[in-house]
């Protein structure tokens, strides 16, 4: 039988397809972020709390920040993302990153600074966020094509969202 694969595996599996989705090794300063076979190309992206990765900090083995604001990112952001259970910090503010914002982002309990500002993301700012209980900075800002966020959003204390307003209820 086949066991299940590492927390160590899954997490570099995560964080390929997080790099593929974004565009990330085929920028000059993101070359640490290449991999093969959806698995890094360069051993672990956590080597206990050192990363090789630029921009990712680890604690115990675990991605708990990915910091990659400005970095000429382009692409989307996976759902997988919401299975990094250990991230505290996701920066990926003032790139060009587009399509919708995972909602599974709401899945990862320990996430408390999410900056999303200044990219292309387009939809809501969906309303499986508010499940980030210990979410304590948010920031959508200057995403011109999001259209709205859910009102269960507003009690996070260092909310920035620009211009949107709070989606209304659809006529059923």
């Amino acid at each position: 039988s086949t066991s299940a694969p590492t927390v160590e595996v899954t997490q570099n599996r995560i964080m390929c397809a997080l790099s593929a989705a974004m565009g990330a090794s085929a920028l000059p300063a993101y070359t640490s972020w290449g991999c093969s076979a959806d698995l890094p190309s360069q051993g672990d992206v956590c080597s206990g709390s050192t990363s090789s990765w630029l921009g990712v900090t680890c604690t115990a083995g675990l991605v708990t920040a990915i910091e990659v604001a400005g970095a000429g990112l382009s692409g989307s952001l996976p759902s997988s993302i919401g299975a990094l259970i250990s991230l505290g910090t996701l920066d990926v503010s003032a790139n060009s990153l587009r399509g919708s914002i995972p909602s599974s982002l709401g899945l990862v309990t320990s996430l408390s600074d999410l900056n999303l500002a200044s990219n292309s993301f387009s939809g809501v700012v969906p309303s499986g966020l508010c499940g980030a209980t210990r979410l304590t900075l948010l920031s959508v800002a200057n995403a011109p094509s999001l259209t709205c966020y859910s009102s269960c959003l507003e009690s996070v204390i260092g909310a920035d969202f620009g211009d949107l307003k709070v989606c209304t209820a659809s006529p059923s």
